[in-house]
């Protein structure tokens, strides 16, 4: 969450950097880097703790044997599309919805904006995002660890608090066939810290 905190500090700083060469004249396609190019990066940084919290779904039901899987590149790259999609359209929308001609005030104007999208989202989501993050990885682990048929069941770890997560708890299924929600292991939803473990092997 540091190592996020101080990404999200410099992606903002490079961007600011950007607007004053500029002056305000550009809007978020000039002034923002690659959607691919952030992911990239962003999938640098949350790498090794995907990793470890992958190895760490991996290896839960291996009987205490240590385990070296890493996550797909895929996997990483995807995951941090759930940090970096939702900030760069609210970064998106702030910059191009900002008002006025180029020069001195818009340029104020963005800069006001863009720091206030990136305050927002270091105390209000960041940490929620990084939460989803590592759950995902962790399950997608025990999954991946899960032989073909075996039976895998939904570990609500808050139940009552989301109904489709209580009714895929109710029974096991088995791997490759999707839970009654639809999907084949959790989360289910932005929040969810649902796990999954397996019950029977095939």
């Amino acid at each position: 969450l540091r190592r996020c905190k101080r990404a999200l500090q410099d992606e903002q700083n490079e961007l600011l950097d950007q607007l004053r060469r500029q002056r305000g004249r550009s809007g978020a396609r000039q002034l923002l880097p690659t959607a691919s190019a952030t992911v990239s990066q962003w999938a640098d940084l949350l790498e090794p703790a995907v990793h470890e919290a992958y190895g760490a779904g991996h290896g839960a039901h291996s009987e205490g044997a240590p385990t070296t899987a890493r996550a797909p590149r895929r996997l990483v790259s995807g995951l941090a599309e759930v940090i970096v999609k939702p900030l760069r359209e609210r970064l998106e929308t702030a910059v191009d919805a900002a008002p006025g001609d180029p020069g001195p005030e818009r340029e104020a104007e963005i800069a006001s904006r863009v720091g206030a999208r990136y305050r927002e989202w270091r105390v209000q989501e960041l940490e929620h995002r990084v939460g989803d993050v590592l759950t995902a990885a962790y399950v997608r682990g025990v999954y991946d660890a899960a032989p073909e048929g075996s039976k895998l069941r939904w570990i609500a770890v808050e139940p009552g608090r989301c109904p489709d997560c209580d009714d895929n708890a109710l029974e096991t299924t088995t791997r490759g066939e999707n839970f009654p929600t639809g999907q084949p292991f959790p989360p289910a939803h932005p929040g969810c810290r649902c796990v999954l473990t397996i019950e029977d092997r095939a």
